[in-house]
């Protein structure tokens, strides 16, 4: 079963081809921008240490690609759920 893969924010630019992909035509609401957030450093620095290595492997990958071995170097790079346990 092919499995699209892509970034939240590449959704709105690449609809066309999510569609073609999906065999299906579908409108998205406006995309409107999130509301800063205050939360406090502590937070953040822990949330920073969690999702920063994470993000730097994903930075790795294109916005949209169909999941195949040619992503699986990059890809098992990422922390599984059992190794966070």
């Amino acid at each position: 079963m092919p499995v699209l893969c892509l970034s939240y924010d590449a959704i709105w630019r690449r609809q066309s081809e999510v569609a073609d992909f999906l065999e299906l035509n579908f409108s998205l609401p406006e995309r409107i921008e999130r509301a800063k957030k205050s939360i406090p450093d502590e937070i953040l620095d822990q949330a920073s240490a969690v999702y920063d290595p994470i993000d730097a492997v994903l930075s790795e990958l294109p916005e949209l690609f169909v999941a195949s071995a040619k992503y699986a170097d990059i890809l098992n790079r990422l922390p599984s759920q059992r190794s966070a346990a």
